[in-house]
């Protein structure tokens, strides 16, 4: 845990603390306050009876409270707050089942029992929901997450906002509705700051599931549901309803749920060529003009995105049903205007990894999504694993623990997992050995390693202070090619540790550690977690817990081979 990093850390939440510290809600009725946020954000403060709308204070009949080192709310008003009507939520006495239903998502969660049911399928979570006082609690974090909320814990409270998708730069969306509202946040319960008629034009800044937030003319920041303008977000959690049923909120004055449309023509997808197997999809797509291409993850649930940049969808089928272990569907939509980005969706059913080569036209792209073979993929690879710290040098010490311990455990067990798969595992130390840090670099670039992946444990003054990162060198510290690699290798690591272990999401960051400047190939620093959060400390304990940490990292090295 490199000391600098605590600094930061420390002063980022304080920060944070000081500027504002509030959760997401959208009460029936109007949300007061709402107008002057263009990200709305509500505040629970634990065991208070009020909450504040962007620092608006309200009274509610029950107080959240902490358990297992986890935010409670209260069914009702954590259900509101995101998004879900009141008609979509259900309770089952006999059972003790909740259920919500948000467009096309649907939760169960049952009293006592940790696991979450999102469209039947099951995710553990570290506490069930709980009764008290004749009133259900369920824990905010794990539902939110599920419907597209960010989820921030600021003592005493914890904070809900949408989570907020970068989209292309310039995007634009064409209004395909009359006296469509734009709201002050993304939600029918939110006070309506202008209508727009069709054909208007609107930029896109973000979006978050079924809504995109937008800039009106005059410069004002709203948010404009996503089925009333052209194209809509194909891999919403829910699509757009068929005229005519219910489920998803309604916002035109028209009271018409009318299907985007009527865009100009201009260079399209001419063909898409899909062929499945059981472990392997491979996808053909020739386009009329030149492309660029971006290809990426979406989780809850797990999603592979391609985003073709010149082009429109064209008269290619929507939808693809795929017979594959893989994944199950394929589907294609227009993402954005102005560039024009054709989107294609998988939903997978499995772990994949996917490769892609574009033509020197850039007019064909072909795509291979598949389950990778490890065996093939590590056979001869040389890969040095760093255990941080050790000897004189403890690392971070709380809770009974020192970082040198937990980082060793997870190394051992990373090192065998890759040499049980023919990958020449070099450790920079087996034991409690002191080894320098210019040391270990030496090490890998002297045996021309493929990859070096050093393990820490993170700690910050703050107990409160969570979540898993990944850390990268600094653009400016490495050379293009060994930035890029080493920013797509953490992306893969840094998406298996969010999978595997259920913490918070920090993300692949850039540092100057010297373990991952002074490298010649690409080069992370896993921060596994914080050693000085009670409750990851109670994890970090586990060895069921460390072996998970180890296997998130080699899955995401096998991912980042089988790509490349």
């Amino acid at each position: 845990m490199p000391g600098w990093k605590s600094c930061l850390a420390w002063c980022r939440r304080l920060a944070g603390w000081l500027a504002a510290g509030l959760l997401f809600l959208s009460l029936a009725g109007k949300a007061p306050g709402a107008e002057s946020s263009p990200i709305p954000e509500v505040v629970f403060k634990i065991g208070a009876n009020t909450y504040t709308v962007n620092g608006q204070p309200f009274s509610m009949d029950a107080s959240p409270f902490i358990a297992g080192n986890r935010a409670f709310v209260p069914v009702r008003y954590l259900a509101l707050s995101l998004g879900v009507p009141p008609e979509g939520i259900g309770w089952d006495g006999q059972r003790g089942t909740v259920t919500l239903q948000k467009g096309g998502v649907t939760l169960k969660l049952t009293l006592g029992k940790a696991t979450l049911e999102a469209n039947g399928q099951a995710k553990p979570m570290d506490v069930a929901p709980l009764l008290k006082d004749n009133r259900v609690y369920l824990p905010a974090r794990y539902v939110a997450q599920e419907l597209g909320y960010r989820v921030d814990w600021q003592a005493p409270a914890v904070r809900i906002t949408p989570d907020v998708l970068p989209v292309p730069e310039n995007t634009q969306v064409t209004v395909q509705g009359d006296r469509v509202n734009v709201r002050s946040g993304p939600g029918t319960n939110y006070t309506v700051l202008a209508q727009v008629n069709k054909g208007e034009r609107l930029a896109v800044l973000g979006k978050v599931p079924d809504w995109y937030q937008v800039k009106l003319p005059g410069g004002e920041v709203g948010w404009i549901v996503a089925w009333y303008v052209a194209p809509w977000e194909e891999t919403s959690r829910g699509s757009p309803p068929e005229s005519g049923q219910g489920g998803a909120p309604e916002d035109s004055s028209s009271g018409k749920q009318e299907q985007p449309g009527g865009a100009p023509a201009g260079p399209a997808v001419n063909s898409l060529e899909v062929s499945a197997a059981e472990k392997a999809v491979k996808v053909k797509i020739t386009a009329g003009a030149p492309v660029d291409y971006r290809v990426f993850r979406l989780s809850s649930p797990e999603r592979l995105v391609v985003d073709l940049t010149g082009v429109q969808p064209g008269e290619v089928p929507r939808e693809v049903q795929l017979n594959s272990r893989v994944a199950g569907r394929l589907r294609v939509g227009w993402f954005s205007r102005s560039p024009d980005v054709t989107r294609l969706v998988f939903d997978l059913s499995d772990r994949a990894a996917w490769r892609a080569r574009l033509s020197a036209d850039k007019k064909t792209l072909e795509l291979e999504v598949f389950v990778p073979d490890a065996r093939e993929l590590l056979r001869g690879k040389i890969i040095v694993v760093d255990p941080g710290h050790g000897g004189p040098d403890p690392g971070a010490m709380a809770n009974g623990l020192k970082e040198k311990d937990l980082t060793l455990k997870i190394g051992q067990r990373l090192a065998g997992l890759l040499a049980a798969q023919g990958a020449k595992a070099l450790m920079t130390r087996t034991n409690d050995s002191d080894v320098d840090l210019y040391a270990r670099t030496d090490m890998a670039n002297r045996a021309g390693a493929d990859l070096f992946v050093s393990v820490h444990i993170n700690a910050n003054p703050s107990p409160d202070v969570q979540g898993t990162a990944t850390y990268i060198p600094r653009r400016e510290e490495a050379e293009a090619r060994r930035y890029e690699e080493s920013r797509r290798l953490a992306e893969c690591i840094q998406s298996y540790l969010v999978r595997n272990l259920s913490l918070e999401d920090d993300g692949v960051r850039e540092a100057s550690f010297v373990v991952v400047r002074t490298a010649s190939m690409p080069a992370v620093l896993v921060e596994v977690a914080y050693i000085t959060n009670p409750r990851e400390a109670g994890l970090l304990k586990q060895d069921a817990f460390l072996a998970r940490a180890a296997e998130a990292i080699y899955q995401g090295i096998v991912d980042y081979l089988a790509s490349r």
